[in-house]
């Protein structure tokens, strides 16, 4: 799936953009030799676009884990799966509008990095949803409250006080917590999906100009980042000096 989803990103793509924004390239590797702020173009409200698709996928992936028994180990490595195919796509893209070519093995360290990343940040979710899960499925059917219920899911107890501001008299129907529950792990997947593909999309951008910069002056990569540098880059021509082209 992986090799798929990089061939799904044609560097020839991203050339065709950057022609139709006035730069005369015809290959994604000239992009390095044009002004960082051109590249930075190629990629306007890219960040936007994948956390709107970041909040879709999670607020439908949420809502399957909701679903009782099967529902939540099912949700989760669905969604492991997505979002690595995602994170990688975003990696993918923002690469190549660097003139970096993601299909290059030696660049294969850089996107792994960036998909482990992803796969962390995204698996933090599993938290919430667990008690939100555990918490459909103990509400689920039920006609009446029950001490024993408010006292082994205490989601379900602060939710009830929540609703009870907008309820006569205060009292909260079991059924109707249980229909915000969905509510609670769409939300859950949608925000922390959101804010994982979002975050991928700044933390790769922010690389590639980094690195970008780095080959072009001929300077050291931040020890933050030299981990994690591919090997084999072209380092600055003569003909190209500090100061061309920023």
């Amino acid at each position: 799936m992986n090799d798929w989803a990089v061939a799904l990103h044609d560097p020839n793509t991203v050339v065709a953009i950057a022609r139709k924004r006035g730069l005369e390239v015809t290959d994604i590797s000239e992009l390095r030799k044009v002004g960082l702020k051109d590249c930075d173009r190629l990629l306007t409200r890219q960040t936007l676009k994948w956390r709107t698709v970041g909040a879709l996928e999670g607020g439908a992936m949420g809502a399957l884990a909701m679903i009782p028994v099967a529902g939540l180990p099912v949700s989760m490595g669905a969604d492991v799966v997505v979002i690595d195919v995602l994170s990688l796509s975003i990696a993918t893209r923002v690469a190549h509008s660097y003139g970096f070519d993601a299909r290059d093995p030696a660049e294969r360290e850089f996107i792994d990095t960036v998909i482990e990343t992803a796969v962390a940040w995204n698996l933090a979710k599993t938290g919430p949803l667990v008690p939100a899960h555990k918490a459909h499925g103990a509400v689920r059917g039920r006609l009446r409250w029950s001490k024993k219920l408010r006292e082994d899911h205490r989601l379900v107890d602060g939710l009830e006080k929540f609703m009870a501001r907008w309820y006569r008299g205060g009292h909260v129907p079991v059924q109707h917590v249980g229909k915000a529950l969905w509510g609670v792990g769409i939300a859950i997947g949608a925000g922390t999906n959101a804010r994982t593909l979002g975050r991928v999309a700044e933390h790769t951008r922010a690389y590639c100009q980094t690195r970008w910069l780095s080959e072009r002056y001929g300077l050291p990569l931040p020890p933050a980042l030299a981990d994690i540098h591919p090997t084999g880059f072209d380092p600055p021509t003569p003909e190209d000096p500090p100061g061309t082209h920023v």
